[in-house]
Parts: structure tokens; C-alpha cells; sequence
């Protein structure tokens, strides 16, 4: 089950980004560089459907794989994933041009960014006694995160820029830390499997 939970941390956020990638490349009179992905998902557009399943994706995919998060590195890194995705959900659930899509969209949003950007910082105090550099690749992940998705609240002309690099930020240390998580299990159960059993253990197998 945990091996599940780990695919899905990498495969809701690849899964986010190939929909906004595909749908703002062939979505006529759209510009990823000056509009959010939010526009993608707007009511009653053709291409929110997509869009809002490549929501519901990483949000299912974030919330699977953050108790594993967790376990791999206590200090909260998990709980902000895990806020993350509810948010990536409210967001899906309260699109643009809809009579949900005010006030509870623009908060949806600034969760969705401000846990992003603090899960890669919150993990890099877990990392730091015994992978510094990890750490410090990690704080400054996060720093850059949250200052492009910053700067798509400010730009006038490049929100969609901004955003798109600020998510693909916080979203590729999410998908290299499940590799990672991945890579140490692994690891983990070869050292048990090498390590010598117990002479009754051997006697009881014969």
C-alpha cells in the first residue's frame, strides 16, 4: 500500500502538469504566459473538464502521498502537502466564472501556493542534522516557489509565467522527494534481506 501511496505523490503532480501543459498549448486565444491556469478551469469553458480532473489528480495524488511524506520526514513537511491538496481541490470546486468562484477560488489559490512553497522549506529543517546540503536545496526550492507564486499575484503581464514556475517548482520537489522515499525503502529492505537470519530462523526453515 505504501508503494501505491508513493507512485501517486509522483503521478498527481505529473498528471497536473502534462493537463495544464497540453491544454494551454492548443487552446485557442489562450496565453500560459499572461493567464493562470485557473482560466483552463474556468465554468463552462471546453477545456474545463480536463483541467479540473488535472486538479482532482494532484489533489488525490498529494493527499495519498503526504502520510508517507510525513513518515519520512516528521516536522510537518506532510501536513503542508496535505493542505495542498484539499486546496488544489477547492480549487477544482470553485472555478472561475461560477457562482462559487469569488472569494472562496482566491483562497483555495493562496493556500494552494503558501503550503507549496512552505512544504520544501519545513522539510529542510528535518534534512539539515544529517543531509545539510539536502536541506539548504531544499529551503531554497521553497524560497523560489513562493517568490514566483508571489510575483503571479503582482505581474499584470506574466501571471501565467509565474505561477506555471513557481507550481512546477514546488511540484518537482514533490516528485523527487517521493523518488527519494522510494530509493530509501528500497535500500531498507535490501540491507534486511542481505542481513543474516538468525541461526533458529535458518533451522526452522529446514
Amino acid at each position: 500500500m505504501s508503494d501505491g501511496r508513493i507512485v501517486a505523490g509522483i503521478a498527481g503532480p505529473a498528471a497536473f502538469v502534462a493537463t495544464w501543459s497540453y491544454l494551454g498549448a492548443r487552446t485557442s486565444g489562450y496565453s500560459p504566459v499572461q493567464q493562470p491556469i485557473s482560466h483552463l478551469a474556468a465554468a463552462r469553458t471546453p477545456t474545463q473538464p480536463m483541467m479540473t480532473a488535472g486538479l482532482v489528480a494532484l489533489g488525490a495524488g498529494l493527499a495519498a502521498y503526504s502520510g508517507e511524506l510525513r513518515k519520512a520526514l516528521p516536522g510537518g513537511a506532510g501536513t503542508a502537502a496535505l493542505i495542498s491538496a484539499a486546496a488544489s481541490i477547492g480549487i477544482a470546486a470553485t472555478p472561475m466564472e461560477s457562482v462559487v468562484g469569488g472569494r472562496p477560488h482566491v483562497i483555495a489559490a493562496g493556500l494552494t501556493y503558501a503550503s507549496l512553497a512552505a512544504t520544501p522549506l519545513i522539510a529542510s529543517r528535518s534534512l539539515a542534522p544529517d543531509h545539510p546540503r539536502l536541506a539548504t536545496a531544499s529551503a531554497a526550492a521553497g524560497v523560489a516557489a513562493g517568490a514566483c507564486l508571489a510575483m503571479s499575484t503582482i505581474s499584470t503581464t506574466r501571471t501565467g509565467m509565474w505561477q506555471r514556475m513557481g507550481l512546477t517548482i514546488g511540484h518537482t520537489w514533490l516528485v523527487a522527494s517521493a523518488f527519494a522515499v522510494a530509493l530509501r525503502r528500497r535500500d531498507q529492505a535490501s540491507v534486511a534481506a542481505a542481513a543474516p537470519k538468525p541461526r533458529f530462523l535458518a533451522q526452522s526453515r529446514n
